[in-house]
């Protein structure tokens, strides 16, 4: 017997392109003095795939999801912004991710790859796990 299952193909993000993506997320953090892991969410709320999710006041969040704020507050729920962790986007998630990281770098005076090195380290796919 077999069990199978089909889905839709896509790309994964290149190793490579993750390592980039890590690398200017530290150096913001440091250039901003705020910690690696809190410039990570930052950069995942702002330019990463999201989403807003309501559980009721007595779940906590953190047995569901890595990576959340706290939006608002009511009475039986909690509003939470969610995000997805980079390593599960596929190219052109990780390259509008990137291009996000690469913008606030150029603000902050940090040198970035130029936009054809960063288009083939996102073009460079990562073997299916």
């Amino acid at each position: 017997p077999l069990d199978v299952t089909i889905k839709q193909y896509y790309d994964k993000r290149s190793l490579r392109a993750n390592r980039y993506a890590w690398l200017l997320s530290n150096q913001l953090a440091s250039k901003m003095r705020t910690s690696n892991e809190e410039m990570h969410l930052g950069l995942l709320l702002r330019y990463g795939q999201t989403d807003i999710i309501e559980l009721r006041k007595d779940i906590d969040p953190s047995r569901y999801f890595e990576y959340y704020i706290l939006r608002s507050e009511g009475e039986q729920f909690n509003e939470y912004l969610v995000a997805v962790g980079s390593r599960h986007y596929n190219t052109s998630e990780m390259a509008r991710f990137i291009d996000g990281i690469v913008s606030e770098c150029k603000e902050q005076g940090i040198p970035t790859e130029t936009p054809d090195e960063i288009a083939r380290m996102v073009s460079l796919w990562q073997a299916q796990r």
